[in-house]
């Protein structure tokens, strides 16, 4: 079958490498697949980097990104696909008028379905009309985390299945990966966010550790003063710095993905829900710097069954 993916083609390492691996695992099961293009070029310079958007580094960091999309996109002359993939990441957002299509509306595809997307502070309560309409005509329908589900059940009358973020469907070791950069700690944090508190405490306790160590501070993404080395680091590279890393603090999701798939010591101080709500699921302390894997191979092996299983069944049924 002819697969589209529908995700959000962003100016990170999360959103690239979680439609990456989607592309991957669908491949797996013997379809052709396309990462549908959504790449807004403008107004990206607004929201690229933090504190200044207008610097050479966020021009760099820009660069890659939509140098990397190009690389993943393969052109296909039908505009229907067999089924179109709706996720992962934060896909549904009540308030952008450009993620029409995310809700299902103005595509087309013998099948929609969804694979764990996230609904971030979208409220039931906010939804158009034709969204809700939208959701409830997709074919199958899953959820990245509980107050994606909730919504779901809302709009449907129907519980979905909870999946795994499709980074942890694939395995990871088939990439090389490397950094010519080693004896670090690495930071993974976009901004502040809508939790301030938790990103001051993720500065406190990473210059903490870096000083009690003697290990510089990596940032991974963004140009921040607190930090010995800043790199507008390319999807893999990032790969590469999460497996040479000493110690990772974040308050992103993906820079708490793939710290469990690298099984790095790591401390994840959430900046949103999805981040609470994936510490949770794997019974792991907020704020606390954690290295015991004895318990989440067992629960990560389960879980990305289930999930594989869930995506295969949806695409097939």
């Amino acid at each position: 079958m002819k697969v589209g993916i529908l995700t959000i083609n962003g100016f990170n390492c999360g959103s690239f490498l979680q439609a990456f691996a989607l592309k991957k695992v669908i491949e797996q099961l013997n379809h052709e697949v396309y990462i549908i293009d959504t790449l807004k070029i403008q107004g990206f310079i607004k929201i690229l980097a933090y504190p200044n958007p207008f610097s050479s580094f966020a021009f760099k960091k820009a660069y890659n990104f939509i140098s990397e999309w190009k690389k993943q996109k393969k052109s296909y002359s039908r505009k229907k696909y067999d089924v179109i993939v709706i996720g992962s990441d934060v896909v549904w957002r009540d308030t952008n008028p450009s993620f029409k299509k995310f809700f299902g509306n103005d595509i087309y595809a013998d099948k929609i379905i969804t694979y764990a997307p996230c609904c971030s502070d979208t409220k039931y309560e906010n939804l158009k009309k034709e969204q809700i309409e939208g959701i409830r005509n997709m074919d199958c329908l899953s959820a990245r985390d509980n107050k994606t589900a909730e919504l779901i059940e809302k709009v449907t009358g129907k519980k979905p299945p909870i999946v795994l973020d499709p980074t942890f469907l694939i395995d990871w070791s088939k990439y090389k990966v490397a950094s010519n950069i080693d004896n670090f700690l690495l930071a993974y944090s976009y901004h502040p966010g809508s939790h301030p508190k938790n990103y001051r405490d993720m500065i406190v306790t990473a210059k903490d550790v870096s000083l009690k160590t003697g290990k510089k501070i990596v940032n991974a993404m963004e140009n921040e003063t607190w930090c010995d080395i800043c790199i507008p680091a390319k999807p893999f590279e990032f790969l590469g710095l999460i497996k040479a890393s000493d110690g990772i603090f974040t308050t992103s999701f993906h820079g708490t993905v793939f710290s469990l798939i690298y099984k790095k010591p790591f401390a994840s101080f959430p900046g949103s829900h999805k981040v609470e709500f994936l510490l949770d699921s794997f019974k792991i302390e907020h704020n606390t710097l954690f290295s015991d894997y004895s318990k989440i191979n067992h629960m990560l092996k389960t879980k990305r069954e289930e999930s594989i299983k869930y995506l295969k069944d949806s695409l097939e049924s």
